[in-house]
């Protein structure tokens, strides 16, 4: 008997069931890997409030902390071996230190409770739940920026929090681990502890690193994470990496990314060498290696982190120190793709023959109008009171490196308090520039500053277009740079007025600290070692607003809302 031919609807059917065979299926999180991800939060829950509690280490309470999280540690690598997911070792990396703070168990629980969070994170992200909250974040630029920078924050302050990261002997309080942590992320470099004395090399390690992850940045980072992993991004994945470099113009998003992470890599390296030798003759062998790497990730990024009480001043003299430190802070500050930029004008001939892009012409003549402008007027103001004591040639030497410094990064190697106050505002103008767009700097920015001028020029002149370098800037981009300013002010205003509320410090230092955090400089007059716990989450919310805010307008101006009606115009008095 001859079989009944296939209708349309059977062939249509089998083409449906062999798509949805050949579909990606979501990963599937087996019981034991849920179990562990449930008991994850409970472990770090008990160690997190019993350290809470402020309790001594080797008591009870404390051993009892380090069981919990011991057993669920245990539990996890059974069903490991049990189910031989041998691709998970990497999860057991932390096992073989544990050993190492047997006597501190409070600092073992925290490793321990710290690790299942991760394992926790992981496995919520295999979930299909969880894969449809990554892709969300893919596609929300906005969120993932900030709920990114808020999860380096919050990271970085659970391990400064740990015993093992702290010389005190209660450990620092949690929201002076915040705020190192929110400064070092957010490369701002202000501080409420002595970063030299309060933290050990462990609490430095983890600064560095939250640092060189807070200047490279998370949409950096999470882009190079996805093109590692296979990952193809859309349309809306370059765009957002196009903006988290501050640009709304078309660029190549993985290989900008490349640019970003092999060019910090290579100038730290370059820096960290110099500062090495530098070092050598003060340090010992392992303590000048890790000074440099310390210092040099610290300038790259802007940060202002040092590991002298006193900052920088111990090298005020020293020539190679200063400039080493100052060419990184420039380098870091002119933006990844004016980098990039120069890099390809240096390397390819036939790219001389054509004029540099007018973003790159504006950003390289605004730093250097600046640095000079400023090293000037520094000098002019303090050649008798800060600089009083130092070499005609130290001098100038710490001008140059005063004003590179007070836009972006916070280093200082003369003293801050003797500050005349015509140089104060000469600081807060610089840091309210900042840096450059895609740096890791803060500010408005160099090219928001010199569009700003360049339209008021032009209304003068009773032109309409914004003309520089034979180009014309466009409306779109004058207007954003106006919005820029004014929310910067605002934001600005707001925090300076939280902090006259909350604080007894005079006004001139809690303006100076205000715009010091907005501008993520770092640089200060003695307002934050008074402020109280108050006056310290207003300082942290300026600094998360100034690295995130901008990065986050940028992405929403740049989308241009459908505009069905328009009204007609009518004239407003200004003047």
């Amino acid at each position: 008997m001859e079989a009944p031919r296939p209708t349309r609807f059977d062939v249509v059917h089998d083409l449906g069931r062999v798509a949805q065979s050949m579909a990606p299926q979501p990963l599937r999180v087996s019981r034991g890997e849920a179990w562990v991800a449930a008991a994850s939060p409970v472990a770090l829950v008990a160690v997190l409030a019993i350290a809470a509690l402020g309790v001594t280490e080797g008591s009870p309470a404390a051993w009892g902390a380090t069981a919990i999280a011991g057993l669920v540690l245990l539990a996890s690598l059974v069903r490991e071996v049990a189910e031989r997911d041998f691709r998970g070792i990497w999860r057991w990396v932390p096992l073989p230190v544990l050993p190492f703070f047997y006597d501190r168990p409070l600092t073992l629980a925290g490793i321990a409770g710290i690790r299942q969070l991760v394992m926790a994170l992981r496995t919520f992200s295999r979930h299909p739940r969880g894969r449809q909250s990554t892709e969300w974040l893919w596609t929300h630029p906005v969120e993932f920026l900030a709920l990114g920078f808020a999860a380096v924050i919050g990271f970085g302050t659970l391990l400064l929090l740990l015993p093992a990261a702290s010389t005190l002997p209660r450990g620092v309080s949690f929201v002076d681990a915040l705020f190192t942590a929110t400064s070092a992320t957010c490369v701002t470099g202000l501080t409420v502890v002595d970063t030299a004395k309060a933290y050990t090399p462990f609490g430095w390690a983890v600064i560095a690193a939250v640092i060189q992850v807070g200047g490279i940045g998370v949409m950096a980072l999470s882009t190079l994470a996805a093109v590692v992993a296979g990952k193809r991004l859309g349309l809306a994945q370059s765009g957002a990496v196009a903006a988290s470099m501050e640009t709304t113009a078309a660029v190549d998003a993985v290989q900008i990314v490349k640019v970003v992470v092999y060019g910090t890599l290579i100038t730290e390296g370059i820096g960290a060498v110099i500062l090495f030798v530098s070092f050598l003759p003060d340090l010992p062998v392992h303590a000048a290696a890790g000074y440099a790497v310390f210092h040099s990730i610290s300038a790259f990024c802007n940060a202002g982190f040092a590991l002298w009480t006193d900052n920088l001043s111990p090298y005020s003299g020293h020539a190679p120190v200063v400039l080493t430190v100052g060419f990184l802070i420039i380098f870091g500050g002119l933006g990844f793709l004016v980098l990039a930029e120069l890099l390809e004008w240096i390397r390819n001939p036939a790219r001389r023959r054509r004029p540099l892009s007018l973003h790159a012409r504006i950003v390289l003549v605004a730093t250097l109008v600046l640095i000079v402008g400023g090293a000037v007027l520094f000098a002019l103001l303090e050649w008798q009171g800060a600089m009083e004591g130092l070499s005609f040639p130290e001098k100038l030497l710490n001008a140059f490196f005063q004003s590179v410094t007070t836009r972006t990064a916070g280093f200082n190697t003369v003293p801050m308090a003797g500050l005349t106050g015509a140089t104060v505002l000469l600081f807060i103008v610089l840091m309210f520039i900042g840096a450059s767009p895609g740096s890791t700097g803060g500010g408005i920015k160099t090219s928001t500053a010199t569009t700003i001028l360049l339209a008021v020029r032009a209304y003068m002149r009773g032109r309409e277009a914004v003309e520089v370098g034979g180009r014309t800037i466009s409306q779109p981009t004058v207007v954003r740079a106006v919005v820029l300013v004014a929310l910067a002010a605002t934001a600005c205003i707001v925090g300076f007025f939280l902090l006259l509320m909350t604080q007894d410090v005079s006004f001139e230092s809690l303006f100076f600290e205000t715009v010091s955090a907005f501008g993520t400089v770092g640089l200060s007059i003695g307002a934050t070692a008074e402020v109280d716990n108050s006056g310290k989450l207003v300082l942290i919310a300026l600094m998360y607003v100034g690295r995130v805010g901008p990065l986050t307008l940028i992405l929403l101006l740049g989308t241009t809302a459908s505009e069905p009606v328009r009204y007609p115009e009518e004239p407003v008095a200004l003047t």
